[in-house]
């Protein structure tokens, strides 16, 4: 089984600076999965090391990428295909890590800023 490398980063923040998107702080955990991994494998993973209830909480997946030498773009993971290009980006174009943002599907969803990895109130 061919497999690739993840940072999963979170408890941190986007910070934008000149153009360029960074995630900064929080937590990382590297984690090891296969080249053939879901969407759905892959965010059940995240609630694990998150240790986040899936019924209580939603997790949206971001990752940066430079579009020129001075810009880069946050680009969200939504589905199968989006992972696909990820894993492709992350092991033959450069080393990228996944920023989950968790937040609450029950309560104050209004609250919640894009912006984190993960930010969690109730």
């Amino acid at each position: 089984m061919d497999t690739v490398g993840i940072l999963v980063c979170y408890n941190g923040n986007w910070v934008k600076n000149d153009n360029i998107e960074s995630y900064e702080g929080g937590e990382a955990k590297g984690i090891i999965v296969s080249r053939n991994v879901t969407f759905s494998e892959l965010v059940e993973r995240i609630y694990k090391i998150m240790d986040a209830e899936p019924t209580k909480y939603s997790v949206t997946l971001k990752y940066s990428v430079p579009v020129s030498a001075s810009v880069s773009k946050q680009i969200r993971v939504e589905d199968n295909d989006d992972v696909q290009y990820f894993l492709k980006y992350n092991t033959d174009v450069m080393a990228s890590k996944f920023v989950p943002h968790l937040s609450s599907t029950v309560k104050f969803m209004n609250r919640f800023s894009d912006a984190a990895g993960m930010e969690v109130r109730q």
